[in-house]
């Protein structure tokens, strides 16, 4: 709330937090807080929850596009100016993976799966080089939707697997440490989202 609220009394302040290079290494640091606070077995044990991965990737990339679409369809024919672009962007904001760091942080403040959702956010990145101009070409029928799919991986590995997966290195050294600290890494993740 408080967050809310600096947002709109300061905007330039997020405007310029917004366009820095600070929001990439929040994004890292809360997947690091992931990464090292999550035990290895129960990363290993998640990856095997094909289903729940797959029904995952289904609603992101399939279902939620579809509905968009559907629910958005008659703004093309209404005449308002901009009515095309509206559509426009709603379509590009239903072709995304949900935000990375948010799923992680909520799913760990309501004391759920951690692991999965961790799973389940790394997967839907890593198929939204793929995904997102194939949503976009068919529900905007726009030959001219062209991404730099092997910049955008890159960036996705460093911002969501090279985080977690050095959390993971770095959790068998710090393990002590985290157990009498166990709640800061919780509570960065939640300052920096």
């Amino acid at each position: 709330i408080l967050v809310c609220i600096g947002g709109f009394a300061w905007p330039d302040l997020s405007r310029t937090y917004k366009q820095s290079s600070l929001v990439d290494w929040s994004i890292v640091l809360v997947m690091f807080c992931g990464g090292v606070t999550l035990p290895t077995t129960e990363l290993w044990r998640q990856i095997i929850h094909w289903r729940a991965v797959g029904l995952s990737i289904l609603l992101i990339y399939l279902v939620v596009p579809a509905i968009v679409a559907m629910l958005a369809w008659p703004l093309r024919w209404l005449n308002f100016d901009n009515n095309q672009q509206i559509f426009e962007g709603y379509m590009i904001l239903a072709a995304q993976s949900g935000t990375l760091a948010s799923a992680i942080v909520i799913t760990t403040r309501a004391g759920a799966n951690t692991a999965l959702a961790i799973i389940i956010t790394v997967s839907g990145a890593a198929l939204a080089a793929v995904a997102t101009p194939l949503i976009l070409s068919v529900t905007l029928a726009a030959d001219h939707v062209h991404l730099n799919t092997g910049s955008m991986a890159l960036r996705l590995l460093g911002l969501v697997l090279a985080p977690v997966f050095l959390g993971q290195l770095a959790r068998p050294l710090v393990t002590n440490l985290l157990a009498r600290v166990a709640w800061l890494p919780g509570i960065l993740s939640q300052l920096v989202i």
